[in-house]
């Protein structure tokens, strides 16, 4: 969608749903079909559900800047470079360092 109203759309449904949640959560108590400690609760939950929608979900599909591909020479030569284990000397040790029953 392209122009200047199209901006507005999301938040106005966001405001919209929210509104809702908070009319249903209120008739809820207000009827006595839940505690309002239910409906705090589940309140807690949705927005919690929410953030972590936003964060980790709607941002999946939006493009992301390529991966810097240049390292450092000498910080790519150092993690190349690591030292192999020594294999001990006695064969009667484990993993742990300690003596075999043998």
């Amino acid at each position: 969608m392209q122009g200047k109203w199209t901006r507005l759309v999301r938040p106005t449904i966001q405001f919209f749903l929210v509104v809702f949640s908070l009319y249903v959560g209120y008739t809820r108590v207000s009827d006595y079909k839940h505690h309002w400690s239910d409906v705090l609760v589940g309140l807690l939950q949705g927005a919690l559900i929410a953030v972590l929608t936003v964060q980790y979900v709607s941002d999946f599909f939006k493009q992301r800047p390529p991966p810097c591909s240049q390292a450092e020479p000498a910080e790519a030569e150092q993690l190349e470079c690591k030292p192999n284990p020594q294999p001990s000397d006695s064969h009667h040790e484990n993993h742990y360092s300690c003596s075999g029953l043998a």
